[in-house]
């Protein structure tokens, strides 16, 4: 399963995506793509719903942590939503709740 945004209202540059089932090294190019076209859009909050995620790598992990530090040198906010536990478990053992905005599923 692929990574598509969802539509956002143009006056907020606020974005939500969507990813598939996994955010895992074999997706990660096409991640990175999409993701660097939502930052290069200057907007003040991107949303990712994990609502379909299963699984994440070290890879997806990276992917998420250089996003977020994109938007926050744009001035904007990352935020997850929607979060399985299993990940959620995974983002706070290694302290990225503290630096990511994470709202568990």
């Amino acid at each position: 399963m692929g990574f598509y945004m969802a539509k956002a209202k143009k006056k907020t540059k606020n974005k939500v995506m969507k990813p598939g089932k996994d955010i895992t090294s074999s997706k990660a190019k096409s991640i990175h793509n999409k993701l660097i076209k939502v930052v290069e859009q200057k907007i003040s909050k991107l949303t990712l719903d994990f609502s379909n995620v299963e699984n994440i790598d070290a890879v997806g992990l990276g992917l998420i942590i250089a996003a977020n530090n994109s938007l926050n040198r744009n001035d904007a906010d990352l935020i997850l939503k929607n979060v399985p536990d299993k990940i959620n478990n995974l983002f706070s053992s290694l302290r990225l709740d503290q630096c990511i905005k994470i709202l568990p599923a």
